[in-house]
């Protein structure tokens, strides 16, 4: 234990900068929990890399720790927001994306949130285009009333429309609560009965059971009428089962498949999988999500050489894309997610 104190303190040292370190030195278990996130997210050797569950306290070294990686361009929600003094309870968390290649950060007023330090686009320059990019970790619904719907709705509103030009949407977007062989989804919004029947709810959290499940069925399955099908779904089919998270609730384990990947055809995904090992080994309580795409060059084709992890985000007209979730707790916890409920 000593030779690793040892170790992260000297490795915390060297990546901060220098008019840091005494802040660096004051929240040393915080910044040795992101610290230990970084070889496997250099071992993924992405193009992109999308956190979520981002905090004012982790935000600034996860940031400097990718630049290390190669990560040169950066941007987060947290430092982008007008109003610092809102994020803590649950508004404390926002999302990140790091990028080998230049990204032009959109406005966030552009997309109709309640919580707008929990999604963050940009426009990714790869060497086969310029690629919209956003990551996103939709509220639960526990405990947050109707900000997790409206959340849904903001972001298919801003999405579900022609786009002439490349697009990834990913995150943690906490649905569904059950995918079916014949391709049916079972949302949040529904009940799902002893005899294995699905009904509508009238109320979930206060909110009117059918706009429930509407908003959670049209981002998940209705963006795909417009260029953002769901990347797993569109190169595994739907019989195979996969979970990035799990709940022990009632001592029962249940997994539950809420992190996504959506990307646009033409960027021809050619695999993607979720990495177990990071949440086996204690460093994330979700399975990054890595997918790699082979991109036409310009707007229609050409091959990208990297990839993309989707525990961190989606990936842009380049190889591999990852996605990793980013709930950094104080202390000696070293989770990139944290769901406190999957609803």
């Amino acid at each position: 234990m000593s030779g690793a104190m040892i170790g992260f303190t000297s490795f915390l040292l060297d990546i901060a900068p220098e008019e840091r370190r005494p802040t660096y030195v004051g929240i040393s278990n915080t910044a040795m929990g992101c610290a230990s996130l970084f070889p496997a997210l250099g071992g993924m050797l992405a193009d992109l890399v999308a956190l979520q569950e981002v905090t004012p306290n982790t935000h600034s070294i996860l940031s400097d720790g990718l630049r290390d990686l190669g990560y040169i361009h950066t941007s987060n929600s947290i430092e982008l927001a007008k109003e610092v003094e809102l994020l803590k309870g649950p508004r404390r968390y926002g999302v990140l994306l790091a990028s080998r290649f230049p990204l032009k950060v959109a406005d966030p007023q552009l997309v109709s949130v309640p919580w707008q330090e929990r999604l963050l686009s940009a426009t990714v320059s790869t060497p086969s285009g310029a690629i919209e990019v956003c990551t996103i970790y939709v509220p639960t619904g526990s405990g947050n009333g109707p900000v997790k719907v409206e959340t849904l709705e903001g972001l298919y509103d801003h999405l579900a429309k022609e786009a002439h030009h490349h697009r990834i949407l990913c995150g943690d977007f906490n649905t569904p609560q059950r995918e079916l062989e014949s391709g049916e989804v079972v949302t949040f919004g529904q009940r799902i009965r002893s005899d294995g029947t699905v009904r509508t709810r009238s109320r979930v959290h206060g909110t009117d059971g059918r706009r429930w499940d509407e908003a959670e069925r049209n981002v998940i399955r209705g963006l795909e009428k417009f260029d953002l099908p769901d990347v797993f779904r569109s190169v595994h089919g739907f019989g195979r089962k996969e979970a990035s998270w799990f709940s022990f609730g009632g001592k029962k384990k249940r997994g539950f498949r809420l992190d996504h990947i959506f990307a646009s055809r033409r960027l021809r995904p050619s695999e993607i999988y979720y990495d177990h090992a990071p949440r086996k080994d204690n460093l994330s309580d979700h399975s990054p999500l890595i997918a790699s795409f082979y991109a036409a060059k310009g707007t229609t084709g050409g091959e990208v050489n990297r990839g993309f992890c989707a525990d961190c985000g989606p990936p842009p007209l380049f190889s591999r894309v990852a996605m990793a979730p980013g709930d950094l707790l104080c202390g000696s916890a070293t989770r990139f997610y944290r769901l406190e409920n999957s609803t």
